[in-house]
């Protein structure tokens, strides 16, 4: 069985010092976090009187979206990709098939 190579790391996610565990690279935790101040400051923009923590719920709300339309897209995708491939097998098989007739004359 494979070790993990978790690692506490320190960081700052809307002003809150936080030690965060994770076997990700720090500079993809550091990217994580830069997204999610980003979107977090993003949202303050708009609701400046709204607390930290109605911020912190639409936010989540938000990536929330953004992950489950990200998952539908992907569905969406590999069923085309299957179907696609599908297709192009029965072409395939339809060449094969003339050419096997072609060679048996």
């Amino acid at each position: 069985m494979a070790k993990s190579h978790s690692r506490a790391m320190s960081i700052d996610l809307f002003g809150h010092q936080l030690t965060v565990r994770s076997d990700n690279d720090p500079a993809r935790v550091k990217e994580i976090v830069a997204f999610v101040n980003q979107r977090l400051e993003s949202i303050q923009g708009t609701s400046k009187r709204a607390p930290t923590d109605k911020i912190a719920l639409l936010c989540a709300l938000n990536i929330a979206e953004e992950l489950f339309s990200e998952r539908e897209k992907r569905r969406a995708l590999r069923e085309r990709v299957t179907t696609d491939s599908k297709k192009l097998m029965q072409v395939v098989d339809q060449l094969e098939a003339v050419e096997a007739k072609g060679s048996a004359r």
